[in-house]
């Protein structure tokens, strides 16, 4: 029996019939990515959206490094420099060579990533508003205080969280 559902020995109708927190809280994941990436769409960006995470380490006044990109993602320097080479593509960032470093390269972003990450923070900030419109502010307070309780326990982001789940030294033997 999966965690998306409950069945109560009897049959009977009630709370166990209802999705499990679980099911619910991808559901809400996946549906919160799709109005994001909706409004993004509306703002004139393309589908292929941008890693944030990278955009969002490269904002700084220094920008980043290609070295830098890859310890924060924690992937190899040449995983990093094919990321950033397709954001280069896509008019997300810049490269120049280091000012401190002849192997290395300075990584910035461009105008049309800064105009993402902004269209972003607003789309973010329209979703949330709307929520909080439908469900009363008390109901969507309620709300965030149980989103909040389920993560205090970590600030590990999520691609870390299923790299560690998926290594092999886990995986139980058959």
């Amino acid at each position: 029996m999966g965690d998306d559902a409950s069945v109560t020995p009897d049959g009977a109708a009630g709370p166990a019939d209802r999705p499990a927190l679980g099911g619910a809280l991808r559901r809400a994941w996946v549906g919160y990515q799709r109005r994001l990436d909706d409004q993004l769409a509306a703002a004139g960006f393309e589908r292929r959206f941008p890693d944030g995470r990278v955009l969002r380490f490269c904002a700084g006044p220094s920008g980043a490094t290609v070295a830098q990109i890859g310890r924060h993602l924690g992937i190899t320097r040449q995983g990093a420099a094919k990321i950033v080479n397709r954001l280069v593509a896509w008019d997300y960032l810049e490269v120049s060579p280091s000012e401190t470093s002849g192997r290395e390269k300075s990584v910035r972003l461009t105008p049309h990533a800064w105009a993402y990450l902004t269209a972003h923070r607003a789309a973010a900030r329209r979703i949330e508003d709307d929520l909080r419109t439908a469900l009363g502010p008390e109901t969507f307070d309620s709300l965030t205080r149980l989103l909040d309780t389920l993560g205090a326990d970590t600030d590990e982001r999520l691609i870390d969280y299923l790299r560690r789940r998926t290594t092999p030294e886990e995986v139980p033997e058959p």
